[in-house]
């Protein structure tokens, strides 16, 4: 009889347990975020007021004469104000990466950085080198290291804080090649919004972000309750045998 009332009583306890730890949270959403304006400027091969609003590619590049950067806008709005980002990975298509000699310099592979981007008011059929706005924290880094695949970038490694940007529903990031080494010069090229699904391209980059309600507690592992509920009976119990009075 003691044994069956130890049994249920270690029942009752991971259940209580297991209410208290998870607080009956559910788990973050997930939301698959498709770019609302993207294009990027360039100083070397056209003129820096020249506009690729329209292009069907985005490029990052670092070469003798400057370069080409590319900038992303997404809509923020399907996320509510009060949620709070744990995740979030952007994904590009990368369908060509020069290498070997080219306009006098030798290409590699390069890092491509993401910046955040403050200021939401750029168009991507108006905006140049000349008026392009100022990218400011570093957000995640990878590598090009080859063509015709998807390439993500994890925007949590600096744990930025992207509450202001649920505010203002958008989010900006602005795409920059970095040499790995001094001597490196490098030109990604990316599939823009341009290139439509139902065209065959379905390329158009995206971002996958998870937020959750700060009054949500998320949930822990199911072991964790069960873990501190053993703790606990056992604990009672040998507080129960050590108040027992000899006989």
């Amino acid at each position: 009889m003691k044994f069956l009332r130890g049994i249920g009583f270690s029942v009752v306890a991971i259940m209580i347990c297991t209410m208290v730890f998870s607080g009956g949270a559910s788990a973050a959403t997930t939301y698959t975020i498709y770019v609302s304006d993207d294009t990027f400027v360039e100083m070397e091969i056209g003129p820096p007021w020249h506009n690729y609003g329209d292009w069907h590619n985005l490029t990052v590049a670092l070469s003798i004469g400057g370069g080409a950067d590319t900038y992303l806008k997404f809509d923020l709005s399907v996320i509510p104000d009060d949620h709070i980002i744990t995740s979030i990975v952007l994904w590009l298509y990368n369908y060509k990466s020069i290498s070997g000699i080219w306009m006098g310099a030798t290409h590699n592979n390069a890092n491509v950085i993401a910046y955040h981007v403050d200021d939401d008011t750029w168009d991507e059929m108006t905006v140049t080198w000349n008026n392009r706005p100022p990218y400011t924290s570093l957000l995640g880094t990878e590598t090009d290291s080859g063509e015709n695949k998807w390439y993500s970038w994890d925007l949590m490694v600096t744990s930025y804080d992207y509450s202001g940007d649920l505010v203002d529903d958008d989010l900006s990031i602005a795409l920059v090649e970095a040499p790995i080494t001094p001597d490196d010069f490098g030109i990604s090229e990316y599939y823009s919004r341009e290139k439509l699904p139902e065209q065959g391209y379905p390329y158009r980059p995206y971002l996958v972000v998870e937020a959750y309600r700060p009054s949500e507690v998320p949930e822990l592992p199911l072991g964790i309750p069960i873990i501190t509920s053993i703790a606990l009976v056992a604990y009672l119990a040998i507080r129960k045998r050590i108040g027992k009075k000899p006989e």
